[in-house]
């Protein structure tokens, strides 16, 4: 069984609290073929909680991850907050790459804005068995973003 991981913010080795966690929760399970994990800059890939190999995915040069969503929010007049989750083309890409190529049986979402994100890329595919981690009630802070969001899926 292969586990696809999206986790935007993910950077090995896992020092923030939310990289910590996933990375525990998800690399160490017993009789897994592979665990796949789409980060922040690179790809890695896991076995029995052992880093196999990695890649880098993201081009150098690019303006720095807390400038753009400033002027995004500025240029757009959008919600900082959304913006600062905003994933670039080359993330986008990536997933949809890895996806093709790997076909897991599982694809575990970080944060619901990722959720969100693929949702309105229409990227989210009925043959997949999708796991989203809710981190301190952000399905709620969402939702009071009022952007306008279908749930096709049931949360428990």
């Amino acid at each position: 069984m292969n586990i696809f991981l999206a986790a935007p913010h993910f950077e090995y080795p896992p020092i923030k609290t939310e990289d910590r966690y996933l990375f525990t929760r998800y690399t160490r399970l017993k009789n897994l073929d592979q665990v796949t994990i789409i980060g922040k800059k690179k790809v890695f890939f896991f076995k029995e909680g052992e880093l196999v190999s990695s890649y880098t995915y993201t081009r150098k040069g690019k303006i720095s991850d807390k400038l753009l969503p400033v002027l995004r929010s500025l240029l757009l007049r959008k919600n900082y907050l959304y913006e600062k989750q905003n994933f670039s083309k080359d993330f986008l890409n990536e997933y949809k790459s890895l996806l093709n190529k790997y076909k897991p049986n599982v694809i575990v979402l970080s944060y619901i804005y990722l959720y969100i994100y693929l949702t309105k890329n229409n990227l989210l595919k009925d043959n997949y068995n999708y796991l989203c981690e809710r981190h301190n009630d952000d399905k709620n802070w969402f939702l009071s973003l009022k952007y306008k969001i279908k749930f096709k899926y049931k949360f428990i």
